[in-house]
């Protein structure tokens, strides 16, 4: 039998049917490139992983999601089976839709407010949810990174190494990106909390203009409001503002508008040097992070 790991999109519907014979409707999701995710009758959601490294993310995602059951408050998925051999993940189908980018950064300052309270929300109650400690032995006992790294490491070997023999000027600004990054993180007065570190559009499901639920637990460790709310604060600049708020305002914590602006291009930042230095210009997150930094950095853009 073929392993879900490495099993091809024709396959999967295939694959379904064959071991739930009571489902009548699939709907393949392919915009990921972690999971084949497949949609039964709007009851179920299957999740085959790609590759190893996917493999593993649903593995830690497997173990985190029961401790979130009726503790969070938004939706978020819920464990209907898991299999390790063959290893693929059916959880609980959310009702809701996608928002662009384009679109919540059309918010209304009223549901702006609300959207930005109910982000803080979730982030106090996933801190209160799984405990530092909780997240760090579940990270460790099923490391995710390839090798496992945490983000001081990887952006250390990615970014503040960065090595262009071909363009001296980006490999420069990469490593002046990392040094800014380290001297602000080491001066930051922000708790260590338990964060999703995922937030961004792609894991949002929305009612309207409401958030409703959450998707992809598979990064959750720990870290700051900074890290955590980096790819939010790149929707729009008065959302970041509205975030930066009601974050303070709710949990007394200074964080400021450039410490998240340096987290936002630095995370940016490595992501791209470590795709361009695989020559995956093709890549998802390549492109993404190029175009943030070309705004990001306009007068070095033809670096990039």
């Amino acid at each position: 039998m073929d392993s879900p790991a490495y099993i091809t999109e024709d396959r999967a519907e295939s694959y379904i049917r064959q071991h739930y014979p009571e489902v009548r409707h699939i709907e393949l999701v392919l915009r990921g490139y972690h999971n084949i995710v497949a949609i039964t009758d709007k009851t179920m959601v299957f999740h085959f992983p790609r590759t190893p490294h996917s493999r593993r993310r649903q593995a830690f995602e497997a173990q985190l999601l029961p401790l979130l059951k009726g503790k969070l408050p938004l939706q978020v998925p819920e464990i209907i089976a898991y299999y390790q051999e063959p290893g693929y993940l059916v959880t609980s189908y959310i009702s809701g839709q996608h928002a662009s980018q384009e679109t919540v950064s059309m918010f209304s300052a009223t549901d702006a407010a609300s959207f930005a309270e109910q982000v803080i929300d979730f982030m106090m109650a996933l801190n209160q949810a799984v405990p530092l400690k909780t997240v760090r032995q579940l990270w460790a006992a099923n490391p995710i990174g390839d090798p496992h790294e945490d983000w001081p490491t990887y952006l250390k070997r990615v970014l503040g190494q960065a090595r262009f023999p071909d363009n001296p000027q980006l490999e420069q600004l990469a490593h002046q990106q990392y040094s800014a990054w380290k001297q602000q993180t080491a001066s930051s007065d922000l708790p260590t909390i338990t964060i999703h570190d995922d937030l961004h559009c792609g894991n949002l499901l929305f009612h309207g203009n409401r958030l409703y639920g959450i998707l992809d637990f598979g990064y959750t460790k720990t870290g700051t409001a900074a890290q955590e709310l980096r790819q939010l604060s790149q929707i729009d600049t008065h959302l970041a503002k509205v975030l930066v708020q009601t974050y303070c305002a709710r949990t007394g914590s200074l964080l400021s508008d450039i410490e998240l602006r340096n987290w936002a291009i630095t995370t940016d930042f490595v992501a791209y040097c470590n795709r361009r230095s695989r020559g995956e210009s093709d890549h998802p997150a390549f492109i993404r992070t190029r175009a943030n930094l070309k705004h990001y950095f306009p007068k070095f853009a033809g670096l990039f």
